[in-house]
């Protein structure tokens, strides 16, 4: 097994989304697990519909659906959930934001504490995961879902959760492996849930944090991150505005800048669970 990640650009329009479609068809024989980030942008979006919520607690700003929401995935889409997964949805399982769960107190008083944020911000990852799986099924591919907070169990420090790898480690040893012997699993990034079922988040960036997290646990020959870039560039353009992008690395030790560059750089936390398993 594989574990590709790919970044919020990479489904805000059609056109990626059957390209992204199409890597993973290429490596449907190494059974891909893919983890997917927010579309663009939607985080902070998000976040800042419920900054102005708590700034306006009267104002209404956001509209009931009439009807469901359609996208030029879903119609025909085979359904069915497997053993230990959710049917795709964003809206199954937990309330949303913005409507009678997260962010709401009794009588209706309206909440920002970090638990709501968690909550709030978590939906990005939740609608991506969805769409992408019903993309996949609309470009061919056999796909199921699994949603991370159903997997990952972490403590209660929201906005910056710790996983608790021993159970996060079971969970996904059991879930994901047979799922990917029929299938691509689709799971979203930087979302998990304490053992209470609580929505927690894993801190920005917490996308590649959550492929580590997985790759480590099914014990994945390769952890690929994607991103939708021109290149590397060649130096850091504020301090070298000359620096180029360079669209592909010719040796195959990383460049000099980069192995002196400061600790929080070069190992930032979505390499501890790799590393554990002895292959980082």
């Amino acid at each position: 097994m594989i574990v590709m990640k790919f970044g919020g650009t990479s489904w805000n329009r059609r056109p990626p989304i059957e390209r992204v479609a199409g890597i993973v068809k290429a490596r449907r024989e190494r059974r891909p697990v893919v983890v997917v980030s927010a579309m663009g942008k939607t985080t902070n979006k998000l976040l800042a519909i419920a900054a102005r919520r708590h700034r306006r607690p009267a104002r209404r700003l956001y509209r009931p659906a009439s009807r469901p929401a359609r996208l030029p995935f879903a119609r025909g889409a085979p359904g069915g959930a497997a053993r230990g997964t959710r049917e795709p949805g964003p809206f199954s399982g937990r309330a949303l934001p913005g409507t009678h769960g997260a962010g709401e107190g009794s009588g209706g008083a309206w909440r920002t504490d970090a638990r709501s944020i968690d909550a709030i911000s978590a939906y990005g990852e939740r609608l991506s995961s969805y769409i992408v799986t019903l993309g996949f099924r609309h470009f061919g591919l056999v796909a199921e879902h699994v949603d991370s907070r159903d997997a990952i169990v972490t403590d209660n420090r929201h906005t910056q959760a710790a996983p608790n790898f021993p159970e996060t480690n079971k969970r996904l040893a059991l879930i994901v492996p047979p799922l990917a012997q029929r299938a691509v699993v689709v799971m979203g990034g930087f979302i998990g849930a304490t053992e209470d079922g609580v929505t927690t988040t894993l801190g920005r960036g917490g996308s590649d944090f959550t492929a580590s997290i997985v790759g480590a646990a099914i014990d994945a020959e390769e952890i690929e991150i994607w991103t939708d870039v021109d290149g590397m560039l060649t130096a850091d353009p504020p301090f070298c505005p000359a620096a180029t992008a360079s669209r592909r690395s010719r040796s195959p030790k990383p460049p000099s800048w980069l192995t002196s560059a400061p600790r929080s750089c070069t190992r930032p936390p979505w390499r501890r669970p790799w590393k554990r398993t002895s292959r980082c």
